[in-house]
């Protein structure tokens, strides 16, 4: 008896569902956004993009009160070496600290720590209170918040991207960081120039408060239990990190590029309000905009890098 055959069917492979925080593959997902793919990315990026727009608004502000309070630019300089102290000191402990405990944890409390400070110097200026010793004090504080949000936001990135999206998570930071040097000045400088710098600074303190609520919206796993890990002081894990950068000697270039720009260029910045007001005679409006023009190239670059990188 003669074998009867059927055509086969030809059945499309059923498209794989994404997991839980990840949103379906598409050209957006898979090219120069790839990274936003991932829930706990998207939350991180948004936290930081709002937090820098809310410092560079900050930044504006402040500079254009000191003036108004003590018409000194010594004055301006002092204040931008409180702002940059505890950077200094404080940076390297932070990255331990995120090593050693839940980066979450420290990254929120920084947030938290933050978002007072700078409600701090709303209220501050809000009720006409402020002096320029306060400004002091507060620029130490929120310096010190900064020192552990920075490092540990950065710390993060290997947690909530797998590794193949690293390098398109840390550009794409970059981007959305170089966006918010335009966008904050810009906005700031028309702020005081209609409502004054009190309402900057009220700005800021709700983005903290905005930016602790994405970090505990967050999903992280715990890190993996390492029982047979020697556990060192602070202290020498910091000396082991600056041992590791001198044996490399690419690592210890990069560092020499990074320091000098931030030493002998950004300074510039902490004077931009005296230029602004006394040379350019172009108000606060101004000076939001001369504060924004430095980003639109570290963007351009930014980008750029996000797209070929």
């Amino acid at each position: 008896m003669a074998r009867i055959s059927f055509p086969s069917i030809h059945r499309p492979k059923r498209r794989q569902a994404p997991r839980h925080g990840e949103w379906p593959r598409s050209r957006f997902t898979t090219g120069m956004f790839s990274a936003f793919a991932h829930r706990n990315y998207r939350l991180l990026w948004t936290g930081t993009v709002i937090t820098q727009t809310g410092q560079w608004m900050q930044q504006v502000a402040l500079g254009w009160l000191i003036l108004e309070l003590t018409n000194s630019p010594a004055f301006l300089g002092v204040v931008g070496f409180a702002r940059g102290l505890p950077m200094l000191f404080l940076a390297l402990p932070a990255g331990v600290l995120a090593d050693r405990v839940s980066r979450r944890l420290v990254l929120m409390s920084a947030q938290g720590a933050a978002a007072v400070v700078a409600l701090a110097l709303t209220l501050l200026v809000f009720t006409n209170y402020i002096e320029p010793w306060h400004v002091i004090v507060i620029s130490i504080l929120g310096g010190s918040a900064m020192a552990f949000v920075a490092p540990t936001r950065q710390a993060l990135v290997p947690t909530v991207v797998p590794r193949e999206n690293i390098a398109n998570a840390v550009a794409l930071n970059s981007a959305g960081q170089n966006s918010t040097r335009i966008v904050g000045p810009s906005v700031a400088g028309l702020l005081i120039a209609w409502l004054g710098t009190a309402i900057c600074f009220a700005i800021q303190s709700v983005g903290f408060l905005w930016a602790l609520f994405m970090s505990y919206r967050m999903k992280i796993p715990p890190p993996e239990e390492q029982p047979n890990r020697v556990k060192t002081s602070m202290g020498a894990n910091i000396l082991d990190g600056f041992a590791y950068i001198r044996s490399l000697p690419v690592l210890s270039g990069l560092m020499i590029m990074a320091a000098v720009p931030t030493v002998l260029a950004m300074p510039y910045l902490q004077m931009l309000p005296v230029f602004a007001r006394d040379v350019l005679n172009v108000g606060s409006s101004g000076l939001g905009l001369l504060m924004a023009a430095s980003g639109a190239g570290a963007l351009t670059g930014a980008l750029l890098f996000a797209a070929y990188g």
